[in-house]
């Protein structure tokens, strides 16, 4: 039997099928949120920074893509850092998604390095998503973002449902 390809402006509009169907994995919207701004804790708990990224998803079927990037260092004293990103959905508590910062112990001393960190978000909502950074270290005070640029950005991920 032969194959025979049909021209998918050839299909009507009510019979929308996968072969009419566009927008996948295209990006929907992007947004960028920075700061210059030192973050810094002392806390041996996770606690939020207050640094936030927000976007609100056009689909419940679409996914964020969230990525966070920048530099930081430590002050004497300061011991095994931890940094997440953590998200809230509509106004509810706050959950961790991801970590970007899993530090040794740096001994006191004070030094600095770029970071980034990424992850596909699954959010099923339509309602605003907010994600803010969220650190702790074990002893002394963290900074992040020492004298560089601290980036989250958000891309929503369109998806077509069938």
């Amino acid at each position: 039997m032969s194959k025979t390809q049909i021209a998918t402006g050839g299909i009507a509009d009510d019979a929308v099928t996968a072969a009419k169907a566009t927008g996948f994995g295209k990006i929907g919207q992007v947004v960028v949120s920075s700061t210059t701004s030192n973050i810094s804790t002392s806390s041996t708990s996770l606690a939020a920074s207050g640094f936030t990224a927000s976007i609100t998803p056009s689909a419940t079927t679409s996914k964020v893509l969230v990525s966070i990037a920048g530099g930081k260092g430590t002050d004497a004293g300061a011991g095994r850092v931890d940094a997440h990103i953590y998200s809230q959905t509509g106004g509810g508590g706050y959950s961790d998604l991801f970590k970007f910062i899993d530090d040794n112990n740096q001994n006191g001393s004070t030094y600095g390095q770029t970071y980034s960190g990424a992850d596909l978000h699954t959010t099923n909502t339509t309602s605003q998503v907010d994600y803010q950074v969220y650190l702790k270290v074990t002893a002394g005070t963290i900074f992040i973002n020492n004298d560089s640029q601290l980036t989250i950005t958000l891309m929503e991920i369109l998806e077509w449902a069938f």
